[in-house]
């Protein structure tokens, strides 16, 4: 027997496809300005009303990263009344325009709904964001995001690959060549790197002959017969 969806609704349970709202908010999306990567955490609050015709708890807000945290009103709204979530920005990490969406979770005891909020502005620093991800700085204008490579437990004889990011931070391009005093490491990349370029290489490593345990490898960059360096390697191996 088919049911009509006004007797679902008149029995207290919303039909499927509800969309009746149960939390609105005032500002939905705010701009916290501009604000320097050393400045202290700034705290945004969005205030909301209860448009629902019975109290509406907030049960969770879910984030997508850890450089906000956020929290809310934890006794009940009744209807009519204001609630908020506070959203707590640290601006640590992070460079250049930021725009971060939380989800609101509220419920009114009969169903749950969801509401997203945007927290948005632009975090200032003196590096720039592939500055920040390649720290180690070799001179040169010469950048890495590792100075050290762990190589992890491995059967003797794998060959063990691993990623390492480079950039060229100087104003001229720069050509490079790798070295390994062991000659167990290979390291393939593009020869050349322009001006601000970034650059993906491949640090693939040979295990054969290695005694078993732990062991510590190096490799150096050289551009034209400067030798930078050494980025460490280290593993262990097993029989």
């Amino acid at each position: 027997m088919a049911v009509c969806a006004a007797a679902v609704l008149a029995a207290g349970h919303p039909a499927v496809g509800q969309t009746a709202r149960i939390l609105q908010f005032d500002a939905p999306v705010q701009n916290f300005g501009s604000i320097r990567y050393d400045a202290k955490p700034v705290t945004v609050r969005f205030a909301c009303t209860n448009i629902a015709d019975k109290p509406v708890s907030i049960v969770d807000v879910h984030v997508q990263c850890g450089c906000t945290i956020p929290s809310w009103s934890k006794d009940a709204i009744a209807p009519g009344a204001k609630g908020y979530v506070d959203v707590v920005l640290d601006p640590a990490s992070l460079v250049g325009p930021q725009k971060r969406h939380l989800t609101v979770i509220a419920t009114n005891g009969d169903y749950r709904k969801y509401n997203t909020i945007t927290l948005e502005g632009e975090v200032l620093r003196d590096e720039t964001l592939d500055q920040i991800r390649h720290p180690h700085q070799w001179g040169g204008g010469l950048r890495t995001d590792l100075d050290v490579i762990g190589l992890r437990l491995w059967k003797q004889g794998t060959v063990v690959e691993r990623p390492l990011s480079v950039m060229n931070d100087s104003d001229a391009p720069m050509r490079m060549r790798w070295s390994c005093p062991s000659r167990r490491a290979k390291v393939t990349m593009p020869a050349l790197i322009r001006p601000g370029q970034v650059v993906e290489a491949t640090v693939r490593y040979d295990t054969s002959g290695l005694p078993e345990g732990e062991y510590t490898d190096e490799i150096y960059l050289y551009v034209g017969d400067v030798r930078y360096g050494p980025i460490v390697l280290k593993g262990a191996v097993e029989r």
